[in-house]
């Protein structure tokens, strides 16, 4: 009877230390999803957008919510842990992936604040009346000033046409 439980346990401890067991998230970083996920809700934006804009102290953070102080000390552990914020000396930093993440959140807001161009944009590119190079000159002329959007539009484009 005691070689059945020696068996035993060389089978869990085989079991668990096999390659193809999935590793936790702190041992390979969180997903995509998991990032959107976590700021997915105008909290978490609002959180990531104050501490972006210099807002370090966690009570002026949670100002900023208008959670009671478990909820927002939940959500930004959540955030510490998905990696988007860290902790120093009782002051809240964005970490490199926050300050990206940020960065992509102001990138879609300003691709929303413009939205109605971008549909215009949409329309001029199913006109299949027009030439490439009269295409382009249209949208540069709507996109206006804003290169980085040009440049995303110019690639999409050539990506189409391939």
């Amino acid at each position: 009877m005691p070689d059945r439980k020696k068996n035993l346990v060389v089978v869990m401890n085989s079991r668990t230390q096999r390659d193809d067991h999935p590793k936790s998230s702190s041992e390979k970083g969180p997903s995509e999803l998991e990032i959107l996920k976590t700021l997915s809700d105008r909290v978490s934006l609002n959180i990531i957008a104050s501490v972006a804009n210099g807002i370090r102290k966690p009570t002026e953070l949670n100002n900023t919510t208008g959670f009671s102080k478990k909820q927002f000390y939940s959500r930004t552990a959540l955030m510490i842990r998905e990696g988007l914020i860290k902790r120093d000396h009782g002051h809240v930093f964005l970490t490199s992936l926050g300050k990206i993440s940020y960065h992509v959140k102001l990138k879609v807001e300003n691709a929303i604040r413009i939205y109605w161009k971008l549909k215009a944009i949409d329309s001029i590119q199913d006109a299949k009346e027009m030439d490439m190079e009269e295409r382009e000159r249209i949208i540069n002329s709507i996109v206006g000033k804003d290169k980085s959007i040009e440049k995303i539009l110019e690639n999409q484009n050539r990506n189409s046409q391939l």
